[in-house]
């Protein structure tokens, strides 16, 4: 039973206590050779879902499964006997269930007759560990168990939704698209006029007045949610790729957007070298998306140059280590949506999908599909709008996460001259 006295502090309300509602389905990751009863006992990490779309896992800090209290009627040899898997794959269907579950109930029996024996302490170790599902045995699945109701057998859109593209045109990851629903913010001219106005003079004297609003994915789709593995050009994640299709979710969503600052690309071409750092320092010095009242719309963070940062922050923390030790905290932005995006998928999909219909219950799921992405979305949207910290305390600045090397660069403290000197 998961805690409820607010200990903890929610990571999707922002500060706010953390009293989690568990969904009405099992934990996942269990034992599958230890029982209590019929219940399989949790494990390090074992995890259910919490309603407002976090994860809620055992930690090994607070918990050890390590001993059970048996009757001495039962010992530890029948309770490896009655205590087979309970996660058999749909290959080793040829092992009835009801034979397992006529001995766990012959064991509970035993230990009810003899209840009023003396209870002795026996070390139970578990020798089986549940197999991770692989992709092989995933496509061989279809991704599903088959179990299915009668009116879906035959035509399951879930098994003819694809999971190597996104089909729908409208939600392939587009920015004009995301800026035409962004548009529907009721801030938006505001936000706009607000980036439109900064002006900007170079140590030339050359006046910089063409930053423009860039239209950000805060969960992207070509770098993260749909993105292909370089050594077989498959789908990182393609169950999520899968239900995305099946739920018709929308990557171009406002709720994924956030507005930043960035440049008119064709102008900045006339930009000297060594003042392109500066010119992205002054711009977010203007720290336009510290207004609360632009409802979180808008973020300082410049929005220019790849998400993906990884060979340029490994020249610095070459050089600066050192000198900015926050710097071996950081990570790029791409792989922090990443590893957001792959906790859903190893740690509920993946769990899940061999007994889960999502057709059965289509409106249920759907809902918890977009609250999981959007549950990323918002937190990197506060995350953004957190900006700039300014050398904040190493524990902050772990979690941060930023769009652009420079944004990086500007919140540790390093300065333009030193970006410069390694970079350029």
């Amino acid at each position: 039973m998961p805690v409820s006295d607010g200990t903890g502090v929610c990571a999707i309300k922002q500060g706010a206590p953390c009293v989690p509602v568990c969904f009405p389905h099992t934990w996942g990751n269990v034992s599958g050779s230890v029982f209590v009863g019929k219940m399989p006992v949790l494990r390090e990490g074992s995890f259910i879902v919490c309603s407002l779309g976090g994860i809620i896992t055992i930690s090994s800090q607070n918990s050890s499964v390590s001993e059970a209290f048996l009757s001495k009627s039962v010992d530890v040899e029948d309770n490896s006997e009655i205590s087979e898997s309970s996660e058999k794959s749909a290959e080793n269907s040829e092992v009835k269930p009801l034979d397992n579950e006529a001995k766990t109930e012959k064991a509970n029996e035993r230990v009810n007759d003899n209840s009023e024996t003396k209870n002795e302490k026996v070390t139970v170790v578990s020798t089986e560990e549940t197999k991770p599902a692989t992709a092989e045995s995933n496509r061989k699945n279809r991704w599903c168990s088959g179990r299915c109701p009668a009116e879906f057998k035959d035509n399951c859109e879930f098994c003819k939704a694809s999971e190597t593209c996104v089909t729908d045109p409208e939600r392939v990851n587009n920015s004009e698209i995301l800026k035409r629903n962004l548009k529907s913010v009721s801030s938006y001219e505001r936000i706009v006029e607000k980036i439109n106005g900064i002006n900007i003079r170079l140590k030339d004297g050359y006046i910089v007045d063409w930053v423009i609003p860039q239209h950000h994915h805060l969960v992207s789709g070509n770098e993260c949610l749909y993105r292909r593995k370089k050594e077989d050009n498959t789908m990182l994640f393609p169950l999520l790729v899968k239900l995305a299709n099946l739920f018709k979710y929308n990557v171009n969503s406002l709720l994924n957007g956030i507005i930043l600052p960035g440049y008119n690309s064709q102008k900045y071409i006339n930009i000297m070298d060594g003042e392109k750092y500066q010119l992205a320092y002054d711009v977010m010095d203007k720290k336009i998306g510290s207004q609360e009242s632009e409802n979180g719309y808008i973020g300082s963070q410049i929005h220019f140059g790849p998400h993906t940062y990884e060979n340029d922050l490994k020249k610095l923390k070459n050089k600066y280590k050192d000198k900015y030790p926050l710097l071996n905290n950081v990570g790029v932005y791409e792989k922090i949506v990443s590893s957001k995006l792959d906790a859903i998928y190893e740690k509920i999909y993946k769990m899940r999908y061999e007994k889960t219909c999502f057709m059965r219950d289509f409106e249920k799921e759907k809902d918890l599909f977009e609250k999981y992405i959007n549950a990323i979305a918002e937190e990197l949207r506060k995350n953004i709008k957190g900006f700039p910290r300014k050398n904040p305390k190493g524990f902050e600045i772990k979690k941060s996460a930023y769009v652009s090397l420079s944004a990086m660069a500007y919140d540790i403290g390093i300065s333009v001259d030193e970006l410069s000197s390694v970079l350029l």
